[in-house]
């Protein structure tokens, strides 16, 4: 499945910039006690950001969520807030489970099945 976030709020001027985005899910990851229902993905453009040491990097994958209690991410999903974090440790691709010290926590966004 394919989700296009069509907005962020919460976000830096930077990503906001780049706006829509196109993330290809790639699989759930395991819950977690800070996190359930999270989705691995790919960007189909990488997205350029500058981390909290000022230096620009790429993201290439990131990890979803959706934030509102009782949502999920699912085919059909229309204006679903979701939770977007950056891949920032390249072993979490291998993990099963979320491990929240491989991301940063960048925006909310609003997504949708892009198949719909």
């Amino acid at each position: 499945m394919r989700l296009i976030i069509s907005s962020v709020d919460y976000a830096p001027e930077e990503l906001a910039a780049q706006v829509p985005l196109s993330v290809t899910l790639m699989r759930p990851l395991a819950a977690t006690a800070n996190r359930a229902g999270a989705w691995l993905g790919v960007f189909d453009r990488p997205v350029q950001w500058t981390n909290e040491n000022g230096a620009k990097a790429e993201a290439t994958h990131a990890v979803l969520w959706a934030r509102a209690k009782g949502a999920a991410i699912s085919s059909g999903a229309r204006n679903l807030a979701v939770g977007i974090a950056y891949v920032v440790d390249a072993s979490l691709l291998e993990d099963e489970a979320l491990d929240l010290a491989k991301t940063y926590y960048v925006a909310v966004g609003m997504a949708s099945d892009a198949g719909r």
